[in-house]
């Protein structure tokens, strides 16, 4: 809890939580940029537990890092440093990476189709000129969609805590609700567009749970952190469950019945569903007895950077296709320990890339910075 905390320190409980978080937006990418599930030549139990998972797995991870977000950012002041170190982060890794492989003529994946888990490979070829030019461009040319995003959301935040701090409990409650109603619940009932959530519309409520959460420590008082914990576990565990049940039943996703299709692939219902899961998860680790762990605070805090190296828009296919091989080896009775082991090897790696970036190249921008933010 907040009062228990020594402002010095950071939670690792909360810290444990952003690291699961990037573990399952690791799987995700895994998943949906190296297996190719509609290609494949047999449909085996590995492929369907697989597809049970993408397309909601990194949804959780990202309402993870959005909900801790929310918390924190509550009551905090406007930092145009912190948002320059931001951009600068994402800019050096975005110019950075791009600029090794231009140079060291490492090919690329083209892809044709729109979205990010239905695009159809094509030949590999080396990166143009003008993607290169892109890459130095990241926050006009939204290189990584969630970084992006969350920059712009972090504008908002001033004006939204003097909204939140004029609320009273009761209204902090209402305008919630209202927010579940008109953003997951309209969408699920209604024919028309005009409810479908947008991207930020994630970030705006889940501030507001999350500022509720840090203003209000007595919330749903009389229920412990392993309530929370369970019951955020329970909604993801039966929802992944259901999925694969009838991926098995119907042997594949265009055998499922039409009536059941908007249920269980929706992404509203995912997003409706893992949103709040999300949510009973945090409220779980917020209410464990206070710890601090330097080791574990201090991989927490690159997580960003493990987000925006491994998630490089050039780059993320090769790692998964070239470096890991996964659409060749889900057929592996192995498979999913050697999944488990790679995301590993992906995160420990990117750490290691963060921390020299911190030592080496954050120094000299962070300077910069000062002397423009005097």
């Amino acid at each position: 809890m907040i009062g228990s905390m020594e402002k010095n320190q950071r939670n690792s409980n909360i810290e444990i939580l952003r690291i699961i978080g990037m573990m399952c937006i690791i799987m995700q990418h895994a998943l949906s940029l190296g297996v190719y599930f509609d290609s494949m030549p047999e449909i085996t139990h590995n492929v369907i537990f697989f597809q049970a998972f993408t397309g909601c797995i990194g949804w959780l991870g990202n309402m993870l890092f959005i909900i801790i977000s929310g918390y924190f950012l509550y009551d905090s002041k406007f930092s145009l440093k912190k948002i320059l170190k931001l951009w600068a982060e994402l800019f050096f890794y975005s110019a950075g990476i791009s600029l090794i492989i231009y140079f060291f003529n490492i090919q690329i994946y083209g892809v044709a189709g729109s979205g990010f888990c239905l695009t159809r490979l094509v030949e590999k070829r080396y990166l143009k000129i003008s993607e290169l030019l892109y890459s130095f461009l990241p926050f006009c040319t939204a290189q990584n969609w969630f970084a992006t995003k969350y920059i712009v959301f972090l504008f908002f935040v001033p004006f939204l805590n003097v909204m939140i701090s004029s609320l009273s409990r009761s209204w902090h409650k209402i305008l919630i609700i209202l927010c579940f109603i008109i953003f997951h619940v309209f969408p699920l009932i209604s024919y028309f567009d005009v409810y479908v959530p947008n991207d930020y519309t994630a970030f705006f409520l889940l501030f507001f749970v999350g500022s509720y959460m840090r203003k209000y420590e007595d919330f749903l008082h009389k229920a412990g952190s392993v309530t929370f914990i369970i019951f955020g576990s329970a909604v993801i565990a039966v929802y992944i469950a259901l999925k694969y049940v009838f991926l098995c039943i119907y042997g594949g996703m265009e055998n499922i019945p039409p009536v059941l299709m908007p249920v269980l692939y929706s992404a509203l219902v995912y997003n409706l569903l893992l949103t709040w899961a999300a949510v009973f998860l945090f409220a779980g680790a917020i209410r464990l007895p206070f710890r601090s762990n330097r080791i574990i605070n201090y991989f927490a805090s690159s997580t960003f950077g493990v987000y925006l190296i491994h998630n490089h828009n050039y780059l993320r296919r090769n790692i998964w296709l070239d470096l890991f091989h996964l659409n060749e080896r889900i057929y592996e009775a192995g498979f999913i320990p050697w999944l488990l082991a790679d995301i590993l090897i992906v995160f420990a790696a990117c750490c290691v890339i963060d921390f020299l970036r911190k030592i080496f190249i954050e120094p000299v921008y962070s300077s910069a910075i000062e002397k423009i933010c005097r």
